[in-house]
């Protein structure tokens, strides 16, 4: 959302807040001739519409009443209850009004999980181009030249802010939203109960009383406090409200997301009880062999209404409904839970009757809804030009006016619609005289394309499925040790790393290699589908790959040729990128955080045949020689206790090597020499310490991890290495007394020397002193029955104390869950 007073504008950085700062998506803007407001949001459901809630009536005002009046009052009190009822009812149905629907808005590139589309939101960018080729697996970072929403409009003026769930890993520092532009930020937690938030990097708890699906309303009451600062509270209800800033915001609920696996023996939507309840009482739904997951799902979208409803009643009473621009979009198609993927419970699931779910390019995982609304935006139209999520950046900045030239981020992919959204007098007029008409029926408007452009009806847009990536997708590096283009992997007929991927319903296996096999293309109202080279035609609403659909053989071929040909050239400018598929660069030492991970699947250069990366960790070391590197830039100078968290079946003798790749090749880095015993949990051994200068600024710094000899040759060590964590040593670090005895008995070793020491078990985080609210309220405000099952998983994988509560600071609880299940984030 957003909003600001023009005459300010040019002051805004100046008084922007001095702390730095896919679930349904919503973007407002305003200005104060225009007034705009711009917010952006990514949600898995597709519900927009306010309820509007009125409070109830008061009770009676006097116990000494006498029977008659109290009937009087309780027929009052019903009366005006019915009337508020009215009230609401015909608030709602002007409400459903006040917008404007995309019937295609991105039925060909929305992506199929939520860091992709995440990422192209944020950027304008395609997903590809940014570096965020998977949902995790160490590809779910965007590159660091990438400008983010957030920071584009804090270059124009604007307040910036972002609430709920990120786009990208929060493992690894230098890529949260206060990193990335975004002034204030909350970004929830995926896995704890009480619902921790980190507020600008700082944790602090939601205040949900333990209660995991009551989040959403304690973030959306923090949503609600941003724009209570952006909006004068002198203004009357229904009065135009002026920022004295404008104002950026983008909120991602986390509903109706599932719950972790791991937390509640299998997926579950979380609403919260008095909703799930009606439905489950309702023998329509009951009785007519229903999911519960699906039941589980329409509770869930009731309640993200009831919170995205909070946020529009809002914005009518504070007078920002005048001012303000809001986009409301989802991030990927239905997640097909294992009961909902037959025949008959599909269709229950998605009565629209289209193909695959979440994580395929069919249009059941990739085709979404946009609506907007704001200050000139025509009410109950319903446009069907074909978009993209990456449009959605290029049209905030286009209302904004911000001129592209002016804003360092590199090419957008994607194309504004502000002509679609707020169209001139003239375009309206020549619609017309060309003899294009739109249609109405029950209320709405359907225009069709009638308003689109000339480059929004000639493009082409791809889709890349994850089945063409995988975490072991490693592209060889060059001698200055940058990205080597070309190569084989590459390559469009021969490269990229072919795997199943795991498709609701049905596994898909590819014959063999090449990028073909994994891309879609949409043009007009054509999809070509690589995989199958089948081209189908979508009219009249249908958006259905079925044989009924295809185009006969003759124009198939033609039409084949043309969008393969697209996606050819789409790809060869992908790799001709600056920073495509480089991986991300690992800080340590940044600002004040005392932790630092290098998770091992970040990985950008490992022994191809011994080391292999793993969607959350690594497995291998075969022979002596064998290692892996990383990317990494230390922030600060200092003495750093590395302690690195594994399974393995062998004592094996590691070197860790910190600096450029030259002191690396001729030993004259900074190291730590450490022999690991065998371990059967996941548990972290300290290595040592180690000495760091800070990476100068324009220089390539790496960590390398070498096997020096192993009990075992020929037998992988690692079943899986999961993490070096650095911690940075100073009076406040947040160790326990044990830790840091033993930690001041590890001697930095100095450049060049490597003695080998036995590594340690390294003890957990201090939760008696500093942190130890953190256990306190963990214990007392965890939601019941899910207590039992963190001891177990605790016991089960050998957790040091408090990793459970800040997954920025430990390897992620899941590492030893198998991710390769397609049931991705």
């Amino acid at each position: 959302m957003a909003g600001h007073n023009k005459s300010s504008s040019s002051n805004n950085s100046k008084n922007r807040s001095s702390s730095s700062s896919t679930s349904s998506s919503s973007s407002t803007y305003s200005s104060s001739s225009r007034r705009r407001s711009s917010s952006s949001s990514n949600s898995s459901s597709s519900s927009s519409s306010s309820d509007n809630r009125a409070t109830a009536a008061a009770a009676a005002t006097a116990a000494a009443a006498t029977a008659t009046a109290q009937h009087q009052q309780h027929q009052h009190h019903c009366h005006k209850q019915q009337m508020q009822q009215q009230q609401q009812q015909q608030q709602q149905q002007q409400q459903k009004k006040q917008h404007m629907n995309f019937d295609l808005p991105f039925s060909s590139a929305a992506k199929w999980q939520c860091a992709q589309t995440r990422a192209a939101v944020l950027t304008g960018r395609h997903h590809v181009r940014t570096g965020t080729m998977l949902v995790s697996s160490g590809w779910d970072l965007s590159n660091l030249a990438e400008a983010t929403a957030g920071a584009v409009m804090s270059e124009a003026g604007y307040a910036t802010a972002m609430f709920g769930k990120w786009a990208h890993s929060s493992q690894v520092q230098g890529y949260e939203p206060w990193h990335a532009g975004f002034a204030e930020s909350y970004v929830r937690s995926k896995y704890e109960p009480d619902m921790l938030l980190r507020h600008n990097g700082r944790y602090e708890h939601s205040g949900t009383n333990g209660t995991y699906r009551f989040a959403e309303q304690a973030l959306t009451s923090r949503v609600i406090n941003y724009l209570a600062r952006q909006a004068p509270s002198n203004r009357q209800q229904g009065q135009q409200s002026v920022p004295q800033q404008p104002f950026f915001m983008y909120y991602a609920p986390r509903a109706i997301h599932t719950s972790p696996t791991e937390l509640f023996g299998g997926p579950q939507r979380f609403s919260p009880p008095e909703m799930l309840a009606r439905y489950m009482a309702d023998p329509k739904y009951t009785q007519a062999g229903i999911a519960n997951t699906t039941v589980q799902a329409w509770a869930a979208l009731e309640y993200l209404d009831k919170v995205v409803g909070r946020l529009f009643d809002y914005l009518a009473v504070s007078g920002l409904d005048k001012t303000t621009y809001v986009m409301l979009l989802s991030d990927n198609g239905s997640a097909l839970l294992p009961n909902e993927g037959s025949k008959a419970n599909r269709m229950k699931r998605m009565p629209s009757g289209m193909l695959g779910g979440k994580s395929d390019i069919t249009e059941g995982g990739i085709r979404n809804f946009l609506a907007v609304r704001g200050p000139g935006v025509p009410h109950g139209i319903v446009d069907s030009t074909l978009m993209d999520v990456t449009d959605v950046l290029p049209t905030i900045a286009d209302i904004a006016g911000i001129e592209p030239a002016s804003s360092t981020h590199l090419p957008w992919d994607g194309i504004s619609f502000k002509n679609l959204m707020l169209p001139t007098v003239q375009a309206t007029q020549a619609t017309r005289q060309a003899g294009q008409v739109a249609t109405t029926s029950q209320g709405r408007t359907y225009r069709g394309t009638v308003l689109a452009n000339a480059d929004q009806l000639g493009r082409y847009l791809v889709t890349m499925s994850p089945s063409c990536w995988h975490a072991n997708a490693v592209p060889d590096l060059s001698p200055n040790r940058t990205v080597l283009k070309p190569q084989a992997l590459f390559n469009w007929d021969k490269g990229a790393v072919v795997r199943k991927a795991m498709v609701p319903g049905e596994r898909l296996s590819f014959p063999g290699p090449g990028l073909t096999k994994c891309l879609a293309v949409r043009h007009k109202d054509l999809k070509w589908i690589g995989r199958t080279g089948k081209v189908y035609r979508f009219t009249g609403g249908n958006h259905i790959e079925l044989p009924q659909y295809e185009l006969p053989r003759a124009q198939a071929s033609k039409a084949a040729d043309t969008m393969a040909a697209a996606a050819r050239s789409w790809w060869r400018s992908v790799v001709s990128e600056p920073y495509s598929f480089q991986k991300a660069a690992l800080f340590v030492g940044m600002g004040n955080e005392s932790y630092s991970n290098i998770m091992a699947m970040y990985a950008h250069d490992r022994t191809p045949a011994n080391v292999t990366l793993l969607d959350k960790g690594a497995t291998g070391f075969v022979s002596p020689g064998d290692r892996m590197c990383w990317n990494v830039k230390v922030m600060s100078d200092g003495v750093y206790n590395v302690v690195i968290m594994y399974t393995s079946i062998v004592e094996a003798t590691f070197k860790l090597a910190v600096g450029d790749y030259k002191s690396l090749l001729d030993s004259s880095s900074p190291s730590i020499t450490a022999q690991l015993p065998a371990m059967d949990a996941l548990k972290g051994m300290s290595l040592g310490n180690i000495t760091l200068k800070t990476t100068t600024q324009g220089s390539a710094g790496e960590a390398c991890l070498t096997l020096i000899n192993t009990t075992k040759p020929g037998a992988p060590v690692f079943k899986n290495l999961a993490n070096l964590r650095f911690g940075k040593l100073a009076s406040d670090n947040p160790t326990s007394h044990e830790e840091s005895r033993l930690l001041s008995s590890l001697t930095p070793q100095p450049s060049g020397q490597s003695s080998s020491t036995m590594a340690v078990p390294a003890p957990g985080l201090d939760l008696t002193g500093k942190y130890k609210w953190l256990i306190q309220d963990s214990n007392s405000l965890r939601q019941k029955g899910t207590e039992q099952a963190w001891k177990e998983l605790q016991q089960a994988t050998g957790w040091v104390d408090g990793q459970d509560s800040l997954d920025s600071i430990y390897s992620p609880l899941e590492i030893e869950v198998d991710s390769d299940s397609g049931l991705f984030d």
